[in-house]
């Protein structure tokens, strides 16, 4: 199974002060983290969606840049570049990773694969103690669906109408560690 791994990266990160992919946590980027988090969990190759920061698109190495070039219109726009920039790999899945969601792990990469051959879910989200988390895999059944999505909907209502979806049950907290702003960064 070819699987892309996407990150997320064309937020403003108006809360954080500064671009939230530049954060450190155990002496990585949220970026490089998130890049190697996928790579690491399964992912052959890694997309990176970027707005025009360049210092953003400088962080991204060991991945392809895209740029969205409309990022105000929200993540589903960032998801739709994703989707386009993918084609040539024919993937099965897409694992789309956020920034704000440093320490989920590898493993919740690994396992999020792993159900989807096992359910073949068209979405495949984790899940700790009830609450879904990040990030989450998208199967190719829903990419046409996500690049016709109006520029009006929203990723969480157009996820929220896919009946073959999987809540996988992990033992990861990280998947719903929040980071937007300064205070949220890990000490240390």
């Amino acid at each position: 199974m070819s699987v892309v791994g996407v990150v997320l990266a064309a937020g403003s990160s108006q809360r954080m002060g500064f671009p939230k992919a530049l954060a450190t946590i155990e002496g990585e980027t949220f970026m490089e983290r998130a890049i190697h988090v996928l790579r690491e969990g399964g992912c052959e190759h890694v997309l990176v969606v970027t707005s025009a920061d360049e210092h953003v698109q400088a962080a991204a190495t060991n991945a392809q840049v895209v740029v969205n070039l409309a990022p105000e219109r929200g993540m589903l726009s960032s998801l739709q570049c994703a989707v386009f920039a993918a084609q040539p790999f024919s993937p099965d899945a897409l694992v789309v990773s956020l920034l704000d969601h440093p320490r989920a792990g590898s493993e919740t990469v690994r396992a999020l694969i792993d159900a989807r051959l096992t359910h073949k879910g068209w979405v495949v989200r984790p899940r700790f103690r009830g609450r879904r988390g990040h990030p989450f895999l998208l199967g190719h059944e829903l990419f046409a669906d996500i690049v016709a999505a109006s520029p009006h909907t929203t990723t969480r209502e157009l996820l929220s109408t896919v009946s073959r979806a999987v809540d996988l049950d992990v033992d990861t907290p990280g998947i719903l560690e929040d980071i937007d702003t300064p205070e949220d960064l890990p000490k240390g």
